[in-house]
C-alpha cells in the first residue's frame, strides 16, 4: 500500500475514535496525609440535617407524652369514688337522750309526721287533758307534749289509793284533749257514759259510733287494736267528728280492706 493511502486512513481513524481521557489534576491540599477523611460538600450538608430532624422528633414526642398524661390524669380523677356519709354518721349527728320522755316510745305509737295531730303537738308543745276520778286535785291540766298518764296523775295531786292508780295504764302517752279517768269512780263514770252512748248513738243496733266511742269500744271492732283505736281518737280530737264513714280512710293504719270490713259494723 502506498504512503498516501496510509496517511488518509490515519486521518479517518482520528475522526471516529474518541480522544484519550485526560487525568484529573490531584488537589494540592489533600487531607489524606493527615489521616482525615475526605468529605465532599454534599455529604457534609446531609450530615448536618440529621441532628435537626432528631430534635424536632423529640419535641413532638414530648408534646404527645404530656397530652397523654393529662388525659390519663383526667380519667383517673373521674373514676375516683366520692365519699358518702354513712347511716351511722347521720344517726350520730342527732343523738336522742336516753332520759327524755320520748326515748322509749315505739314508732307505731307516734302519730304520723304529716298528720294534724303531729302538727298541733309540734306547734303548741303541750297537751291539755282532764284528769278525773280518784285523784286529789281533779281538773284541767296543761302538760308538756310527750307526757304520760303517770305524769298527769302526779300533776293532779296523785291517786287516792294504789288500787285507783292500778286501774289505768300509767305508761300510756297522753293525747291532747282526752279525759283520764282514775279508780272506781272512773269505771262507774265510764259505764254510765257507755250506756248513754249506746242510747244516744245507736249502739243498741249493734254498731259502734266512731264519733262517740271510747278506746275500749273501738277495740271491740275486728282488726282494731289499742294502737289503731288510739289513732282514731287522735284524729277525732284534732279534726272533730267524722263527717262520713269513708273519712276513716284518712286515719293511719286503716286501708280500703279494713274500711270495707268495718263499714257494716260502724256508724257516725
Amino acid at each position: 500500500m502506498s504512503t498516501t493511502k496510509l496517511t488518509r486512513l490515519a486521518q479517518v481513524a482520528e475522526q471516529w475514535l474518541p480522544a484519550s481521557p485526560v487525568a484529573k489534576p490531584t488537589p494540592t491540599h489533600s487531607l489524606a496525609p493527615l489521616g482525615l477523611p475526605l468529605v465532599m460538600p454534599e455529604q457534609a450538608t446531609h450530615e448536618r440535617k440529621i441532628p435537626a430532624m432528631d430534635r424536632r422528633s423529640w419535641r413532638l414526642l414530648a408534646v404527645f407524652a404530656g397530652v397523654a398524661m393529662l388525659f390519663l390524669g383526667w380519667l383517673w380523677m373521674q373514676g375516683r369514688p366520692q365519699p358518702v356519709a354513712s347511716v351511722s354518721d347521720v344517726g350520730a349527728a342527732a343523738p336522742l337522750a336516753s332520759g327524755s320522755p320520748t326515748s322509749n316510745i315505739a314508732v307505731s305509737d307516734l302519730p304520723a309526721s304529716g298528720s294534724p295531730v303531729a302538727r298541733s303537738l309540734n306547734a303548741a308543745g303541750e297537751v291539755v287533758v282532764h284528769v278525773a276520778g280518784d285523784v286529789r286535785k281533779p281538773g284541767l291540766l296543761h302538760l308538756p307534749a310527750g307526757s304520760r298518764v303517770a305524769e298527769a296523775i302526779s300533776a293532779a295531786g296523785g291517786a287516792l289509793n294504789s288500787k285507783a292508780e292500778s286501774s289505768v295504764n300509767l305508761a300510756r302517752l297522753l293525747v291532747d284533749g282526752e279525759q283520764v279517768m282514775v279508780g272506781v269512780r272512773a269505771q262507774q263514770v265510764s259505764t254510765s257514759q257507755q250506756q248513754g252512748d249506746a242510747q244516744g248513738s245507736g249502739t243498741s243496733t249493734g254498731k259502734v259510733s266512731v264519733n262517740s266511742a271510747n278506746q275500749q269500744q273501738l277495740e271491740t271492732l275486728p282488726g282494731v287494736g289499742p294502737s289503731l283505736a288510739q289513732r282514731i281518737l287522735e284524729y277525732r280530737a284534732a279534726n272533730g267528728s267524722f263527717r262520713s264513714v269513708d273519712e276513716l280512710d284518712e286515719v293511719s293504719g286503716i286501708g280500703p280492706a279494713t274500711l270495707t270490713r268495718l263499714r257494716s259494723l260502724i256508724q257516725l
